[in-house]
């Protein structure tokens, strides 16, 4: 009897045993299972949503008739020059304003630019670490140049513009918080001058490239960029018919 309670007792002990190890084993896997998934699973990564920048625009704005002939005025406001931009971007609402002085041939022009633009972006193919998306790009724009030797305001470059367009923005995300942007757009729209009665139309080239090294130093990033954009304006007479080709070397910090 005494020999049966033991053999009860020892596999009870086996039993309790085998049990024990078992739950023990398959808690530890189990965890060592779920860390291993999760350090595996990509964390969702979400870039700063705000961007402030200087930049250096070397600009060559020129006289462009879009008729024959030319206007008696025509030229007086090309400057081929750098002027400086300051802009801020807000998760793809953007404002810019672009100046310079005592531009031109005799230092006689100013310039100032101001615009604002609501650029949408829709991905139509995604790999990673690439995306392909199609912008959609809406700008309003102020541009101004004056002759401050003539004192005649009537008479200076003054022209809003509204414009509507599209194109291609490849994205890729790179190790370390890295982003790399390429984009390039075409739009086309309206051109009104500010001063006088004429009105016309206005189109647009840009290539926007970006780099952003993102949470350098806390959430604050460093974002460098190089533009080109080409701008016709076309007035309903030809006065005012002048080409605008610039190109943007930009710095600034994200955020």
């Amino acid at each position: 009897m005494y020999k049966s309670r033991y053999n009860n007792q020892n596999k009870f002990s086996t039993i309790a045993v085998v049990v024990l190890l078992f739950i023990l084993f398959g808690g530890a896997s189990g965890a060592y299972a779920q860390m291993f998934s999760v350090k595996s699973l990509p964390s969702k990564y979400s870039p700063p949503l705000a961007t402030i920048y200087l930049g250096v625009v070397p600009t060559d704005f020129h006289y462009k008739p879009s008729e024959s002939g030319i206007d008696p005025q025509a030229g007086v406001f090309n400057f081929n020059d750098p002027v400086y931009r300051l802009g801020i971007d807000l998760a793809g609402l953007e404002l810019a304003g672009t100046a310079g002085w005592n531009l031109g041939a005799q230092n006689n022009l100013n310039y100032f630019a101001f615009g604002i633009g609501f650029n949408s972006k829709y991905p139509v193919f995604r790999s990673q670490p690439f995306t392909l998306s199609l912008p959609l790009a809406l700008k309003l724009e102020y541009t101004r140049v004056d002759d401050k030797k003539s004192g005649n305001i009537t008479n200076d470059f003054r022209q809003n513009i509204g414009t509507i367009g599209s194109g291609l923005n490849g994205g890729f995300m790179l190790p370390h918080h890295i982003r790399i942007s390429l984009e390039g757009t075409a739009s086309y729209g309206f051109s009104t001058r500010s001063l006088g009665q004429s009105s016309g139309s206005a189109w647009i080239i840009e290539n926007r490239d970006r780099i952003y090294f993102d949470r350098v130093m806390g959430q604050i990033g460093i974002v460098a960029g190089f533009d080109y954009r080409f701008t016709r304006f076309n007035s309903s007479g030809i006065q005012f018919d002048y080409g605008e080709n610039n190109t943007a070397f930009i710095l600034g910090i994200t955020f």
